[in-house]
């Protein structure tokens, strides 16, 4: 603890003497600074240093102790007085105890006992006094904090809350004195890049810290420029409202601004930033409608290098791309996975993913469409591992939940590429265990033939020759390895190929039929209905009313 910082006020000299050689005010925990004769002179002691304790007498020349005291109490002084006096002077004793003196001193009997007691009485209210200023800061700090947490609450409900709620985000930003009245200018839309990696690598430990550093320079910058507010939404991910911006509609002074940002940032903080901005907006509603075109352009971070300052209007993405391609891609993978051609199942994804990131597909979009095609792969892994009635899950399919989870978090194509990847050598590898645990080679040949060539019509014969072996052999280990006879499995395979058939809108019945080697319609209605439950029409017709419910 500090030492306790003391002066003396007397006009006397053989009082002030006395009282500095009284006590060791160094073992005491004191500091004795200096001694004044009167009152102005102990002022001007305490402009020059802090001090804790004043010991004042109460009669002196030029400024007394009453006079002191009320100086002073004028100037705010946070520490405590003593005062000494003589017998008789208990009015003067009195006016100085209302003004705020702690204890008084007979100067004819004093002790060092006494003068350490009335000191230490002093100490211990100025430990108080501390204790409750600090208490009183901390308080007003908490609130200041639970305001602003309050006001950027109310924001990000303006900003994020759909239709419905808005109603009832404009009543809180009312009550958090947002002013809706004057919302006119731009919006800069700030996104730290690589945010959970920089977390997750420790580079910067303290989130709270980050977040205060990012804002402070934020403000710092648009502050010289604009009136601002900066709105957190959690994640790494900010709103910078500039008001009253006079920018060219060109957008080069609010490029500059964006640059400097992110110069800034990447020069103190070591971080990139990405930023988008708006173009101009008066209301809320223009400012609600700026502000969604803001988040949506950030995500183009998805490709482009960290660090860019861009215009939100100059991004658009591509939504009709995977719904024409889609069919090919699925198919292409789902052939190649089944064949274990891994070469050209890099070559497949490359080419997805070039055709994607050419045409600027939203990120979102990419991510769906590899979740779905390892949903098919899964599948087909599923279908392998059935033939010897082992789950996906038995074997250690479950893992590919932490490869769904990177690929959905993916915050670039490197990261999304770099998973997919991964993802697919696991389940090359899940086919391989599950064809090898599942069927004899010659078993395993049968079968891709029957997937290659599901259209023709394949005898019994053609199938023992291609293999080497005589029919009977065929069907008695085709039998013990799949626990199907071989015309179960054709017909299994037809009729799950026929279900997948009959889901295209525009397909028909007998085309179904004949694409999946089967030229009997009849025929085709009866083993339908055996193994579906009910017949292809009214499959078909149960398939498009789901559609469009």
């Amino acid at each position: 603890m500090a030492m306790l910082r003391v002066i003396i006020v007397d006009d006397e000299r053989t009082i002030r003497v006395a009282m500095r050689t009284m006590i060791s005010w160094e073992e005491n925990g004191l500091e004795l600074v200096d001694t004044a004769a009167d009152g102005k002179q102990a002022l001007q002691l305490i402009d020059a240093s802090p001090i804790d304790i004043v010991i004042t007498d109460l009669k002196m020349p030029n400024m007394n102790g009453i006079e002191l005291l009320h100086a002073l109490a004028e100037r705010g002084f946070s520490g405590r007085s003593v005062v000494l006096s003589n017998h008789g002077d208990y009015e003067l004793v009195r006016e100085a105890m209302k003004i705020g003196a702690v204890d008084y001193l007979l100067k004819l009997t004093l002790r060092p006992d006494d003068l350490l007691q009335a000191i230490g009485k002093a100490g211990e209210l100025l430990s108080r006094d501390r204790k409750d200023r600090e208490h009183r800061l901390r308080l007003q700090r908490e609130l200041t904090e639970t305001q602003l947490e309050k006001r950027n609450a109310a924001w990000k409900e303006l900003l994020l809350e759909d239709d419905g709620g808005l109603k009832d985000a404009i009543r809180e930003a009312e009550r958090c004195s947002i002013p809706l009245d004057r919302l006119e200018g731009h919006l800069f839309y700030v996104s730290i890049c690589r945010y959970k990696e920089t977390l997750a690598t420790g580079k910067l430990k303290n989130r709270k810290l980050l977040h205060f550093s990012v804002i402070n320079i934020i403000k710092e910058i648009a502050s010289n420029v604009t009136d601002m507010e900066l709105v957190d939404f959690g994640d790494g991910h900010y709103a910078a409202l500039l008001y009253d911006t006079a920018w060219t509609e060109e957008g080069a002074d609010s490029l500059q601004l964006a640059s400097h940002i992110v110069r800034l940032i990447r020069t103190y903080l070591n971080l990139d930033v990405n930023v988008a901005i708006s173009g101009r907006f008066d209301g809320l509603g223009q400012l609600r409608q700026q502000f969604r075109l803001c988040r949506g352009a950030s995500v183009i971070s998805f490709y482009r290098e960290a660090g860019f300052v861009l215009t939100a209007s100059s991004v658009t993405f591509d939504e009709r791309l995977t719904g024409t391609r889609f069919p090919d891609w699925s198919a292409g993978f789902k052939s190649a996975f089944e064949e274990e051609n891994g070469e050209r199942l890099d070559a497949l994804m490359s080419g997805i993913l070039g055709e994607m990131s050419d045409a600027c597909c939203a990120p979102e979009l990419v991510c769906n469409v590899f979740l779905i095609l390892f949903t098919d792969l899964e599948h087909i892994v599923a279908k392998w591992r059935k033939l010897n009635d082992r789950s996906v899950e038995s074997s250690g399919g479950g893992s590919m939940t932490a490869f769904r989870q990177r690929i959905i978090q993916a915050e670039s194509l490197g990261q999304l590429t770099e998973a997919a990847r991964e993802a697919l050598r696991h389940l090359s590898s899940m086919l391989r265990d599950a064809k090898r645990h599942s069927c004899r080679k010659e078993v395993l040949q049968v079968i891709a033939i029957l997937h290659e060539r599901l259209d023709d019509k394949m005898t019994l014969d053609m199938l023992a020759t291609s293999v080497s072996l005589n029919e009977s052999y065929l069907c008695r280990i085709f039998k013990q390895d799949t626990g199907k006879s071989i015309f179960q499995y054709i017909n299994e395979l037809k009729i799950d190929r026929a279900v997948e058939l009959l889901k295209q809108r525009d397909a028909r019945i007998k085309e179904v039929a004949l694409s999946v080697g089967i030229e009997d319609p009849f025929y085709f209605n009866r083993l339908f209905k055996k193994m579906v439950g009910v017949s292809p029409s009214e499959y078909r017709k149960n398939v498009l009313e789901g559609h469009h419910t």
